[in-house]
């Protein structure tokens, strides 16, 4: 099971970076 949780949570990770990055371009742009 370990070995699922690894790659599931760089996945989430990833979701989260560009969920992030685009919060901060609509910060920007405010």
């Amino acid at each position: 099971m370990s070995e699922l949780r690894c790659p599931n949570e760089t996945f989430i990770a990833d979701i989260i970076d560009k969920y992030t990055d685009d919060i901060i371009i609509l910060i920007e742009f405010r």
